[in-house]
């Protein structure tokens, strides 16, 4: 075969084999939600009637229908049908769970989920990779390291986003990037370490928003190395 024509075939190749991982990292977040949703469902109806004395009834409906939205949701993104439906779906469900849920009423966890419906938008539009960028950056502002070592990777990774906005050494800070992403879900939200029950749901509820959060930014980062250009 000729070189050219090789170079060309494996080309393309890859950049389907990254852009379809980077679509299942991105989904990961909604599915692990609706998929801990089914797992606590008993526990969620109770902890939601609980915070606004709707009724288990009621609560029982809201989890049902997000559940099922989200799920619906994450195969149409994965499936690249009905995108715009999906993208619109995502960002509902998103913000009904940050209005109605206490846990979620913090900046950093906003700048989070904004991050998170740029990721969702980013699989549809490529001039959405500016906005991933910015909410990205946005997210690393708000957030408050608890010693010297994270603060250093937090700083680091604001350098690497900005140096990828601007064009500058663009394809060795988003691996970079990449990485520094990987190292915070693992190291910083590794929510399975936290022991299940009443005591710890919250953080353990925390900590597996965040981790999975981080799992869906480094779809977004896949999809944009893919694509080559921000």
């Amino acid at each position: 075969m000729d070189p050219v024509i090789f170079y060309h075939q494996f080309h393309r190749v890859l950049k389907y084999f990254l852009s379809g991982l980077a679509r299942f990292c991105i989904i990961t977040s909604f599915v692990a939600n609706a998929s801990r949703c089914c797992y606590d469902w008993y526990l969620e109806r109770i902890l939601l009637s609980f915070k606004w004395r709707c009724g288990v009834q009621l609560a029982g409906l809201y989890i049902g229908v997000t559940t099922i939205v989200q799920f619906a949701a994450a195969f149409m993104l994965l499936a690249r049908k009905k995108r715009r439906l999906a993208a619109a779906m995502i960002s509902a469900v998103l913000h009904v769970r940050l209005l109605t849920d206490p846990m979620f009423w913090d900046l950093h966890i906003y700048m989070d989920i904004c991050t998170l419906i740029s990721v969702v938008l980013l699989n549809m539009f490529k001039l959405c990779r500016h906005s991933f960028m910015a909410f990205l950056f946005l997210t690393h502002l708000t957030w408050s390291p608890s010693n010297m070592l994270w603060t250093l990777l937090k700083y680091t990774t604001k350098l690497l986003i900005v140096l990828i906005i601007i064009g500058r050494c663009r394809k060795l800070a988003n691996v970079l990037l990449l990485m520094s992403i990987a190292l915070q879900s693992w190291c910083l939200y590794a929510w399975w370490t936290v022991p299940y029950g009443l005591q710890t749901i919250h953080d353990r509820q925390m900590q597996h928003f965040f981790f999975w959060n981080r799992i869906s930014m480094i779809g977004g980062l896949i999809m944009s190395i893919a694509h080559h250009r921000l």
